[in-house]
């Protein structure tokens, strides 16, 4: 489950805006488990769905760590 949940890379959060703005309001990035998740505006945030159709909202951001940046969002993701 949490492979699903990570992305790789490393992305700040006005890299992902670029993106989904780049694309037209929703970009979609492979996870490390091999799925697809998207990125969209939501109002003046962003936030991420599954395949299945479930999204959270991305609450904390650009969280940089050793290995990557965290952003943190308030649901659970399914493949």
């Amino acid at each position: 489950m949490l492979t699903y949940h990570v992305v790789p890379g490393s992305m700040s959060r006005e890299a992902l805006q670029d993106a989904v703005m780049e694309r037209e309001g929703a970009a979609s990035f492979e996870t490390v488990q091999g799925e697809r998740l998207s990125v969209m505006r939501n109002g003046n945030n962003l936030s991420v769905m599954d395949a299945n159709g479930n999204s959270a909202n991305i609450i904390l951001v650009d969280v940089a760590r050793s290995n990557g940046v965290i952003h943190v969002i308030d649901g659970v993701l399914m493949p």
